[in-house]
Protein backbone atom coordinates (compact mmCIF):
# COMPACT_ATOMS: atom_id res chain seq x y z
CA UNK A 1 0.00 0.00 0.00
CA UNK A 2 2.72 2.52 0.93
CA UNK A 3 6.19 2.67 -0.62
CA UNK A 4 8.99 4.79 0.84
CA UNK A 5 11.76 5.71 -1.61
CA UNK A 6 14.58 7.18 0.46
CA UNK A 7 18.06 8.47 -0.36
CA UNK A 8 17.15 9.89 -3.77
CA UNK A 9 19.73 12.65 -3.31
CA UNK A 10 22.61 10.16 -3.25
CA UNK A 11 24.75 10.34 -6.39
CA UNK A 12 24.82 7.46 -8.84
CA UNK A 13 27.82 5.16 -8.49
CA UNK A 14 30.03 5.79 -11.53
CA UNK A 15 33.33 4.63 -10.03
CA UNK A 16 33.76 1.98 -12.72
CA UNK A 17 34.36 4.71 -15.31
CA UNK A 18 37.43 6.02 -13.43
CA UNK A 19 39.56 2.92 -13.92
CA UNK A 20 42.66 3.11 -16.10
CA UNK A 21 41.25 0.39 -18.37
CA UNK A 22 37.53 0.08 -19.07
CA UNK A 23 36.04 -3.25 -20.09
CA UNK A 24 32.80 -3.92 -21.95
CA UNK A 25 31.30 -7.25 -22.93
CA UNK A 26 30.50 -6.08 -26.48
CA UNK A 27 32.92 -3.24 -27.25
CA UNK A 28 36.06 -4.76 -25.74
CA UNK A 29 38.45 -2.60 -23.70
CA UNK A 30 39.43 1.05 -23.66
CA UNK A 31 42.79 1.92 -22.04
CA UNK A 32 44.58 5.14 -21.18
CA UNK A 33 47.42 6.24 -23.45
CA UNK A 34 50.69 6.68 -21.58
CA UNK A 35 53.31 9.04 -23.01
CA UNK A 36 56.58 7.96 -21.39
CA UNK A 37 58.56 10.88 -22.83
CA UNK A 38 56.22 13.56 -21.47
CA UNK A 39 55.32 11.41 -18.46
CA UNK A 40 51.60 11.95 -18.91
CA UNK A 41 48.58 9.77 -19.61
CA UNK A 42 45.19 10.53 -21.05
CA UNK A 43 42.07 8.67 -22.17
CA UNK A 44 41.98 7.28 -25.69
CA UNK A 45 39.06 7.62 -28.07
CA UNK A 46 38.14 3.99 -27.34
CA UNK A 47 38.02 4.73 -23.62
CA UNK A 48 35.77 7.78 -24.18
CA UNK A 49 33.42 5.60 -26.24
CA UNK A 50 33.32 2.91 -23.56
CA UNK A 51 32.87 5.51 -20.83
CA UNK A 52 29.82 6.91 -22.63
CA UNK A 53 28.42 3.42 -23.25
CA UNK A 54 28.95 2.30 -19.63
CA UNK A 55 27.39 5.50 -18.30
CA UNK A 56 24.41 5.05 -20.58
CA UNK A 57 23.90 1.45 -19.43
CA UNK A 58 24.35 2.37 -15.75
CA UNK A 59 21.77 5.16 -15.97
CA UNK A 60 19.40 2.83 -17.82
CA UNK A 61 19.65 0.36 -14.97
CA UNK A 62 19.09 3.13 -12.41
CA UNK A 63 16.03 4.24 -14.35
CA UNK A 64 14.65 0.69 -14.30
CA UNK A 65 15.11 0.60 -10.52
CA UNK A 66 13.32 3.95 -10.19
CA UNK A 67 10.50 2.64 -12.37
CA UNK A 68 10.05 -0.32 -10.02
CA UNK A 69 9.82 2.03 -7.03
CA UNK A 70 7.28 4.23 -8.81
CA UNK A 71 4.99 1.39 -9.87
CA UNK A 72 4.71 -0.61 -6.64
CA UNK A 73 2.73 1.76 -4.41
CA UNK A 74 -1.04 1.13 -4.34
CA UNK A 75 -2.06 4.13 -2.21
CA UNK A 76 0.85 6.43 -1.49
CA UNK A 77 4.46 6.95 -2.59
CA UNK A 78 6.77 8.82 -0.20
CA UNK A 79 10.03 10.11 -1.70
CA UNK A 80 12.85 11.50 0.44
CA UNK A 81 16.00 13.22 -0.77
CA UNK A 82 18.56 15.74 0.44
CA UNK A 83 20.68 18.37 -1.32
CA UNK A 84 23.71 20.27 -0.03
CA UNK A 85 22.60 23.52 -1.62
CA UNK A 86 18.96 24.11 -2.49
CA UNK A 87 19.87 27.12 -4.62
CA UNK A 88 22.28 25.26 -6.92
CA UNK A 89 19.95 22.25 -7.10
CA UNK A 90 17.04 24.52 -8.02
CA UNK A 91 19.14 26.04 -10.81
CA UNK A 92 19.76 22.59 -12.29
CA UNK A 93 16.11 21.62 -12.14
CA UNK A 94 14.98 24.89 -13.69
CA UNK A 95 17.55 24.69 -16.47
CA UNK A 96 16.51 21.17 -17.44
CA UNK A 97 12.79 22.00 -17.27
CA UNK A 98 13.28 25.08 -19.43
CA UNK A 99 14.73 23.00 -22.23
CA UNK A 100 12.01 20.36 -22.15
CA UNK A 101 10.19 19.68 -25.39
CA UNK A 102 6.44 19.84 -25.73
CA UNK A 103 4.53 16.86 -27.12
CA UNK A 104 0.92 17.96 -27.16
CA UNK A 105 -0.95 20.05 -24.62
CA UNK A 106 0.00 18.33 -21.38
CA UNK A 107 3.15 16.35 -22.23
CA UNK A 108 6.63 17.83 -21.71
CA UNK A 109 9.69 15.64 -22.11
CA UNK A 110 13.18 16.32 -20.80
CA UNK A 111 15.89 16.22 -23.49
CA UNK A 112 18.07 13.10 -23.45
CA UNK A 113 21.29 15.05 -22.84
CA UNK A 114 19.79 16.55 -19.68
CA UNK A 115 18.66 13.12 -18.48
CA UNK A 116 22.20 11.77 -18.96
CA UNK A 117 23.73 14.65 -16.98
CA UNK A 118 21.56 14.12 -13.90
CA UNK A 119 23.55 12.97 -10.88
CA UNK A 120 20.83 11.28 -8.84
CA UNK A 121 17.16 10.28 -8.71
CA UNK A 122 16.20 13.63 -7.20
CA UNK A 123 17.43 15.51 -10.30
CA UNK A 124 15.23 13.34 -12.50
CA UNK A 125 12.18 13.65 -10.27
CA UNK A 126 12.37 17.37 -9.50
CA UNK A 127 13.18 18.34 -13.10
CA UNK A 128 9.95 16.64 -14.14
CA UNK A 129 7.94 18.02 -11.19
CA UNK A 130 9.09 21.52 -12.10
CA UNK A 131 6.63 21.31 -15.02
CA UNK A 132 3.83 19.62 -13.05
CA UNK A 133 0.71 21.46 -11.94
CA UNK A 134 1.55 20.61 -8.30
CA UNK A 135 5.13 21.88 -8.60
CA UNK A 136 4.43 25.46 -7.42
CA UNK A 137 6.64 25.05 -4.34
CA UNK A 138 9.62 24.12 -6.50
CA UNK A 139 9.05 26.97 -8.90
CA UNK A 140 8.68 29.48 -6.02
CA UNK A 141 12.08 28.67 -4.51
CA UNK A 142 13.54 31.53 -6.55
CA UNK A 143 11.90 34.90 -6.18
CA UNK A 144 12.01 35.62 -9.90
CA UNK A 145 9.04 33.93 -11.61
CA UNK A 146 9.57 31.23 -14.19
CA UNK A 147 9.46 32.89 -17.59
CA UNK A 148 7.99 29.84 -19.33
CA UNK A 149 4.29 30.39 -20.00
CA UNK A 150 3.54 26.86 -21.17
CA UNK A 151 0.60 24.88 -19.82
CA UNK A 152 1.76 22.67 -16.95
CA UNK A 153 1.25 18.94 -17.19
CA UNK A 154 -2.13 18.22 -15.60
CA UNK A 155 -2.10 14.45 -15.41
CA UNK A 156 -3.87 12.25 -12.86
CA UNK A 157 -0.98 12.13 -10.40
CA UNK A 158 -1.12 14.31 -7.30
CA UNK A 159 2.01 15.52 -5.54
CA UNK A 160 2.43 17.08 -2.12
CA UNK A 161 5.88 18.67 -1.94
CA UNK A 162 7.56 19.65 1.33
CA UNK A 163 10.87 21.48 1.80
CA UNK A 164 12.45 20.80 5.20
CA UNK A 165 15.63 22.57 6.22
CA UNK A 166 18.34 21.24 8.48
CA UNK A 167 17.37 23.78 11.14
CA UNK A 168 13.78 22.46 11.20
CA UNK A 169 15.04 18.92 11.82
CA UNK A 170 17.38 20.05 14.60
CA UNK A 171 14.55 22.01 16.21
CA UNK A 172 12.27 18.98 16.22
CA UNK A 173 15.08 16.84 17.60
CA UNK A 174 15.64 19.25 20.50
CA UNK A 175 11.93 19.19 21.31
CA UNK A 176 11.91 15.39 21.32
CA UNK A 177 14.99 15.26 23.55
CA UNK A 178 13.37 17.70 25.93
CA UNK A 179 10.16 15.66 26.06
CA UNK A 180 12.17 12.47 26.69
CA UNK A 181 13.87 14.20 29.63
CA UNK A 182 10.49 15.30 31.03
CA UNK A 183 9.09 11.78 30.72
CA UNK A 184 12.14 10.27 32.40
CA UNK A 185 11.96 12.80 35.23
CA UNK A 186 8.25 12.09 35.73
CA UNK A 187 9.02 8.37 35.89
CA UNK A 188 11.66 8.95 38.55
CA UNK A 189 9.24 11.08 40.60
CA UNK A 190 6.16 8.87 40.36
CA UNK A 191 7.88 5.49 40.16
CA UNK A 192 5.64 4.58 37.25
CA UNK A 193 5.14 5.71 33.69
CA UNK A 194 2.06 6.00 31.56
CA UNK A 195 1.74 3.23 29.02
CA UNK A 196 0.71 3.66 25.44
CA UNK A 197 -2.66 2.36 24.37
CA UNK A 198 -0.76 0.01 22.05
CA UNK A 199 1.27 -1.56 24.88
CA UNK A 200 -0.51 -4.91 24.81
CA UNK A 201 -0.36 -5.15 21.02
CA UNK A 202 3.35 -4.29 20.96
CA UNK A 203 4.10 -6.89 23.62
CA UNK A 204 2.04 -9.48 21.76
CA UNK A 205 3.98 -8.91 18.58
CA UNK A 206 7.41 -8.80 20.18
CA UNK A 207 6.79 -11.90 22.28
CA UNK A 208 5.29 -13.91 19.41
CA UNK A 209 7.07 -17.16 18.65
CA UNK A 210 6.95 -19.18 15.46
CA UNK A 211 4.79 -22.24 16.31
CA UNK A 212 6.91 -24.61 14.20
CA UNK A 213 10.36 -23.39 15.24
CA UNK A 214 11.56 -26.97 15.74
CA UNK A 215 11.17 -27.51 11.98
CA UNK A 216 13.84 -24.88 11.30
CA UNK A 217 16.53 -27.26 12.54
CA UNK A 218 15.23 -30.30 10.64
CA UNK A 219 16.48 -31.19 7.13
CA UNK A 220 14.03 -31.23 4.25
CA UNK A 221 15.70 -34.36 2.82
CA UNK A 222 17.17 -37.38 4.60
CA UNK A 223 18.76 -40.57 3.29
CA UNK A 224 17.76 -44.07 4.37
CA UNK A 225 21.23 -44.62 5.85
CA UNK A 226 20.93 -41.48 7.95
CA UNK A 227 17.47 -42.53 9.02
CA UNK A 228 18.84 -45.92 10.17
CA UNK A 229 21.54 -44.22 12.24
CA UNK A 230 18.92 -42.08 13.97
CA UNK A 231 17.07 -45.20 15.11
CA UNK A 232 20.26 -46.91 16.28
CA UNK A 233 20.83 -46.82 20.00
CA UNK A 234 23.53 -44.40 21.05
CA UNK A 235 22.98 -42.07 18.10
CA UNK A 236 24.20 -38.59 19.00
CA UNK A 237 23.04 -35.89 16.60
CA UNK A 238 25.57 -33.37 17.92
CA UNK A 239 28.45 -35.81 17.40
CA UNK A 240 27.16 -36.70 13.93
CA UNK A 241 27.16 -33.04 12.90
CA UNK A 242 30.74 -32.66 14.09
CA UNK A 243 32.02 -35.30 11.68
CA UNK A 244 34.58 -33.85 9.28
CA UNK A 245 35.59 -35.91 6.23
CA UNK A 246 39.27 -36.70 5.87
CA UNK A 247 40.87 -34.82 3.01
CA UNK A 248 43.13 -36.78 0.67
CA UNK A 249 46.46 -34.99 0.46
CA UNK A 250 47.23 -36.27 -3.04
CA UNK A 251 44.97 -37.14 -5.98
CA UNK A 252 44.45 -40.88 -6.48
CA UNK A 253 46.45 -40.97 -9.73
CA UNK A 254 49.51 -39.55 -7.91
CA UNK A 255 49.45 -42.12 -5.13
CA UNK A 256 51.60 -45.19 -5.76
CA UNK A 257 49.56 -47.38 -3.45
CA UNK A 258 46.59 -46.72 -1.24
CA UNK A 259 44.59 -49.21 0.77
CA UNK A 260 40.89 -49.32 0.01
CA UNK A 261 38.60 -48.42 2.91
CA UNK A 262 35.72 -50.68 3.92
CA UNK A 263 33.23 -48.18 2.46
CA UNK A 264 35.08 -48.13 -0.88
CA UNK A 265 35.21 -51.93 -1.01
CA UNK A 266 31.48 -52.03 -0.34
CA UNK A 267 30.81 -49.59 -3.17
CA UNK A 268 32.91 -51.72 -5.55
CA UNK A 269 31.03 -54.87 -4.55
CA UNK A 270 27.67 -53.17 -5.12
CA UNK A 271 28.87 -51.94 -8.52
CA UNK A 272 29.91 -55.45 -9.53
CA UNK A 273 26.58 -56.91 -8.39
CA UNK A 274 24.79 -54.27 -10.46
CA UNK A 275 26.55 -55.22 -13.74
CA UNK A 276 27.12 -58.96 -13.42
CA UNK A 277 25.13 -61.40 -15.53
CA UNK A 278 23.97 -63.69 -12.73
CA UNK A 279 22.64 -66.26 -15.18
CA UNK A 280 26.24 -67.30 -16.01
CA UNK A 281 27.31 -69.89 -13.45
CA UNK A 282 30.76 -70.89 -12.30
CA UNK A 283 33.76 -69.09 -10.87
CA UNK A 284 35.63 -68.91 -14.18
CA UNK A 285 32.75 -67.14 -15.91
CA UNK A 286 32.39 -64.81 -12.96
CA UNK A 287 36.09 -63.86 -13.02
CA UNK A 288 35.90 -63.38 -16.77
CA UNK A 289 33.05 -60.91 -16.31
CA UNK A 290 35.03 -58.98 -13.67
CA UNK A 291 38.07 -58.72 -15.96
CA UNK A 292 35.86 -57.57 -18.83
CA UNK A 293 34.82 -54.65 -16.61
CA UNK A 294 38.48 -53.68 -16.44
CA UNK A 295 38.78 -53.80 -20.22
CA UNK A 296 35.68 -51.61 -20.50
CA UNK A 297 37.26 -49.26 -17.93
CA UNK A 298 34.35 -49.69 -15.53
CA UNK A 299 36.73 -50.87 -12.80
CA UNK A 300 40.49 -50.82 -12.27
CA UNK A 301 42.75 -53.82 -11.61
CA UNK A 302 43.18 -52.70 -8.01
CA UNK A 303 39.44 -52.49 -7.50
CA UNK A 304 38.79 -55.94 -8.98
CA UNK A 305 41.38 -57.43 -6.60
CA UNK A 306 39.23 -56.32 -3.64
CA UNK A 307 36.25 -58.39 -4.90
CA UNK A 308 35.97 -61.88 -3.40
CA UNK A 309 34.37 -63.98 -6.15
CA UNK A 310 33.58 -66.81 -3.73
CA UNK A 311 31.30 -64.52 -1.69
CA UNK A 312 29.32 -63.64 -4.81
CA UNK A 313 29.12 -67.29 -5.86
CA UNK A 314 27.61 -68.27 -2.51
CA UNK A 315 24.66 -66.00 -3.23
CA UNK A 316 24.28 -66.93 -6.91
CA UNK A 317 24.43 -70.69 -6.19
CA UNK A 318 21.94 -70.47 -3.31
CA UNK A 319 18.19 -71.14 -3.73
CA UNK A 320 17.63 -67.37 -3.56
CA UNK A 321 20.21 -66.86 -6.32
CA UNK A 322 18.44 -69.44 -8.49
CA UNK A 323 15.19 -67.50 -8.07
CA UNK A 324 16.99 -64.26 -8.97
CA UNK A 325 18.29 -65.81 -12.21
CA UNK A 326 14.88 -67.21 -13.16
CA UNK A 327 12.91 -64.00 -12.53
CA UNK A 328 12.96 -60.47 -13.95
CA UNK A 329 15.67 -58.70 -11.96
CA UNK A 330 15.98 -55.01 -11.11
CA UNK A 331 19.14 -53.57 -9.52
CA UNK A 332 20.24 -50.26 -7.98
CA UNK A 333 16.85 -48.53 -8.06
CA UNK A 334 17.03 -44.93 -6.75
CA UNK A 335 13.96 -43.36 -5.20
CA UNK A 336 12.70 -40.18 -3.55
CA UNK A 337 9.62 -40.49 -1.37
CA UNK A 338 7.73 -38.03 0.78
CA UNK A 339 6.98 -39.23 4.32
CA UNK A 340 5.71 -37.65 7.51
CA UNK A 341 8.45 -36.08 9.62
CA UNK A 342 7.11 -37.77 12.76
CA UNK A 343 8.07 -41.14 11.24
CA UNK A 344 11.72 -40.08 11.55
CA UNK A 345 11.61 -37.69 14.47
CA UNK A 346 9.47 -39.65 16.87
CA UNK A 347 9.87 -37.09 19.67
CA UNK A 348 7.69 -34.58 17.77
CA UNK A 349 4.00 -34.31 18.57
CA UNK A 350 2.03 -36.01 15.74
CA UNK A 351 -0.93 -33.67 16.23
CA UNK A 352 1.22 -30.57 15.79
CA UNK A 353 3.78 -31.77 13.25
CA UNK A 354 1.99 -34.69 11.59
CA UNK A 355 1.19 -32.73 8.41
CA UNK A 356 4.82 -31.75 7.80
CA UNK A 357 6.66 -33.86 5.23
CA UNK A 358 10.31 -34.89 4.73
CA UNK A 359 11.85 -36.18 1.50
CA UNK A 360 13.36 -39.66 1.98
CA UNK A 361 16.11 -40.61 -0.46
CA UNK A 362 17.70 -44.01 -1.00
CA UNK A 363 18.79 -46.74 -3.43
CA UNK A 364 17.30 -50.25 -3.44
CA UNK A 365 20.07 -52.79 -4.06
CA UNK A 366 18.00 -55.43 -5.80
CA UNK A 367 14.52 -56.85 -6.24
CA UNK A 368 12.90 -59.34 -8.57
CA UNK A 369 9.33 -60.05 -9.56
CA UNK A 370 7.52 -63.35 -9.33
CA UNK A 371 3.94 -64.24 -10.11
CA UNK A 372 2.60 -63.56 -6.64
CA UNK A 373 4.66 -60.50 -5.69
CA UNK A 374 8.05 -58.85 -5.31
CA UNK A 375 11.15 -60.07 -3.46
CA UNK A 376 13.45 -57.43 -1.98
CA UNK A 377 17.16 -58.09 -1.39
CA UNK A 378 19.61 -55.82 0.39
CA UNK A 379 23.37 -56.47 0.41
CA UNK A 380 25.60 -55.88 3.44
CA UNK A 381 29.32 -55.96 2.75
CA UNK A 382 30.63 -54.85 6.15
CA UNK A 383 31.58 -57.22 8.93
CA UNK A 384 28.80 -57.68 11.47
CA UNK A 385 29.79 -59.52 14.62
CA UNK A 386 26.33 -59.59 16.18
CA UNK A 387 23.84 -62.40 15.84
CA UNK A 388 21.05 -62.65 13.32
CA UNK A 389 18.37 -61.19 15.58
CA UNK A 390 20.48 -58.12 16.36
CA UNK A 391 21.16 -57.57 12.66
CA UNK A 392 17.46 -57.87 11.83
CA UNK A 393 16.60 -55.30 14.47
CA UNK A 394 19.35 -52.95 13.34
CA UNK A 395 18.24 -52.89 9.70
CA UNK A 396 14.51 -53.21 10.25
CA UNK A 397 13.83 -49.49 9.73
CA UNK A 398 15.91 -49.42 6.55
CA UNK A 399 14.21 -52.47 5.04
CA UNK A 400 10.78 -51.09 5.97
CA UNK A 401 11.61 -47.87 4.13
CA UNK A 402 12.73 -49.81 1.04
CA UNK A 403 9.55 -51.88 1.19
CA UNK A 404 7.31 -48.85 1.43
CA UNK A 405 9.14 -47.11 -1.44
CA UNK A 406 9.08 -50.18 -3.67
CA UNK A 407 5.37 -50.76 -3.16
CA UNK A 408 4.71 -47.08 -3.84
CA UNK A 409 6.79 -47.13 -7.06
CA UNK A 410 5.49 -50.39 -8.51
CA UNK A 411 2.03 -50.56 -6.99
CA UNK A 412 2.71 -54.23 -6.15
CA UNK A 413 3.05 -56.11 -2.86
CA UNK A 414 6.47 -57.03 -1.48
CA UNK A 415 5.99 -60.61 -0.33
CA UNK A 416 9.53 -61.43 0.89
CA UNK A 417 12.50 -59.44 2.14
CA UNK A 418 16.08 -60.66 2.58
CA UNK A 419 19.44 -59.35 3.74
CA UNK A 420 22.52 -61.05 2.30
CA UNK A 421 25.70 -60.80 4.41
CA UNK A 422 28.71 -61.06 2.10
CA UNK A 423 31.19 -61.62 4.92
CA UNK A 424 29.74 -65.02 5.93
CA UNK A 425 27.27 -65.84 3.15
CA UNK A 426 24.24 -65.82 5.46
CA UNK A 427 20.80 -64.96 4.09
CA UNK A 428 18.49 -63.36 6.66
CA UNK A 429 14.77 -63.23 6.04
CA UNK A 430 13.18 -60.06 7.41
Amino acid sequence: PVVILAGTGKSFNMMDMNKSILLHQDLGFGPDFVDYDKRISYATAAKHALRYKIRLESLSEEMRILYVAFTRAKEKLIILGTVNSLKSAHARWKNKASDSKSYGTNIHKLPSHHVLRCKNYLDWICSALYQHADGDLLRDIEEAPWSDDRCFAADDSRWCIRLISKQDILKVQKQEDKQDFINEFAFMEDGQSAHSEYKEEIERRLQWEYPYKLMNALPVKITVSEMKRRFDSGYDEQSANLFVPVLVKKPMFMEESRAMSAAEKGTIMHFAMQHLDIALKGKEKLLKQLHSMVEMELLTEEQVKTIDADKILRLLESPLGERMAAAKLYREIPFNMEIGCTEIYTDLDPKEYGHHKVMLQGVIDCYFEEADGLVLIDYKTDFVKDGSEVIRKRYETQIDSYTKALEHITGKKVKERYIYLFYNGEILEM
